[in-house]
């Protein structure tokens, strides 16, 4: 009994002139007078880079464009040059970077701050020792360029360019009584008018695709086999393409890729931010402007925290000790919509809709954080 009673003494003055830590979290620059040391952090906020892909198709008129319906029954041949633009797509991605609006201090009353709590919220991402590397690279988009040529419609025609015209001229001859007037041909080369040019590029092209059917039919004597015939068959498509472009014309397209950047807000409510204006007739317009169409990014929250929202402060509490708070992400669907259309849509953690929330730190510890 008597060394049960000094045991429970010695426990006692042990635990006694123990010191308990003691520490209060406040917004920097609200630190408390008697703070023995402190540790700066901050909450993480999400920043979404948005990866815009656009085309722009040039249509060139073709040199038969207006006999496209007299000799092959077209209807629909480019007249004119046209520029069309359009949005094909877009890429959304994340990454984390400090909110200048949420750096708090950990400030020691008494004892010393523990390691553990602090160091298992820096490694799962929840706050940040004063800052966060960003991992991205911020590089200029490289745009595609039209391959340029000379002749864009070289193969006009399979016949000569002239014409062979007879005409019949008169030569007088003068005789011993009288002037005689004797008529005589010449044959004289001219350049061939375009619209009968365009009558032999018609021509050729009803003739290449009856010679097509021939072959696949096999009504000719000599019928090539295996890849031979792929071949034939896949240079034939190709001249009726090429000479087919000297009624409808030709198109050309490139591709772009242009990055925004946008750090969605911390409302939990629906919002839409304009990320800048595109127009089908010239692409990309300055975000100030108010010519084309808004290319909007809508954020629609899940409502995943909207319970803690309600629950917990949006802000450190006073006279609360040996907490540590910390910014729980809330879901949120992210779409980009452009001319009444959703180009893409991605559902994504965003830490600045979520709620604040605080995890307890013991009063003992046997790794302080220095």
């Amino acid at each position: 009994m008597k060394y049960i009673k000094y045991l429970i003494i010695l426990v006692l003055l042990e635990w006694g002139c123990g010191s308990s830590n003691r520490m209060q979290v406040t917004r920097l620059g609200f630190e408390p007078e008697e703070v023995q040391e402190s540790i700066m952090y901050a909450l993480p906020q999400t920043v979404l880079k948005i990866t815009l892909h656009y085309q722009q198709s040039v249509f060139i008129p073709g040199p038969y464009a207006v006999y496209g319906e007299k000799f092959l029954g077209i209807k629909e041949c480019i007249t004119e040059r046209q520029e069309e633009w359009t949005i094909t797509g877009a890429d959304i991605t994340s990454f984390i970077e400090t909110d200048p609006d949420h750096y708090y201090v950990i400030n020691v009353l008494s004892g010393t701050l523990p390691a553990e709590p602090f160091e298992q919220l820096v490694r799962s991402g929840y706050i940040s020792g004063g800052s966060i590397e960003v991992n991205e690279a911020f590089q200029v988009p490289r745009e595609g360029r039209f391959i340029q040529k000379r002749n864009l419609y070289p193969d006009v025609t399979t016949e000569s360019y002239t014409d062979q015209r007879v005409e019949t001229m008169y030569k007088t001859i003068i005789t011993d009584t009288s002037f005689v007037r004797v008529p005589v041909s010449r044959t004289v080369l001219e350049r061939k008018t375009a619209e009968k040019k365009a009558e032999e590029a018609a021509n050729f092209i009803l003739e290449l695709r009856l010679n097509r059917f021939e072959l696949v039919s096999g009504y000719i004597e000599v019928f090539p086999a295996g890849e031979a015939m792929e071949a034939t068959l896949k240079k034939m498509d190709e001249l009726e393409e090429d000479y087919l472009s000297l009624f409808t014309g030709k198109q050309f397209t490139r591709s772009f890729s242009r990055d925004f950047y946008i750090v969605p807000g911390s409302d939990d409510k629906p919002a839409e931010v304009r990320l800048t204006r595109f127009s089908p007739l010239r692409g990309f317009y300055s975000s100030g402007g108010t010519e084309g169409i808004p290319v909007m990014v809508e954020t629609i929250p899940a409502g995943k925290t909207k319970g803690l929202r309600n629950l917990m402060p949006r802000n450190p509490e006073e006279e609360k000790y040996n907490l540590i708070y910390y910014r729980i992400p809330d879901v949120a669907d992210v779409c980009v919509k452009w001319n009444g259309e959703t180009v893409h849509c991605q559902r994504m953690n965003i830490f600045q809709l979520g709620a604040l929330t605080s995890v307890p730190v013991p009063e003992s510890d046997k790794k302080p954080l220095r």
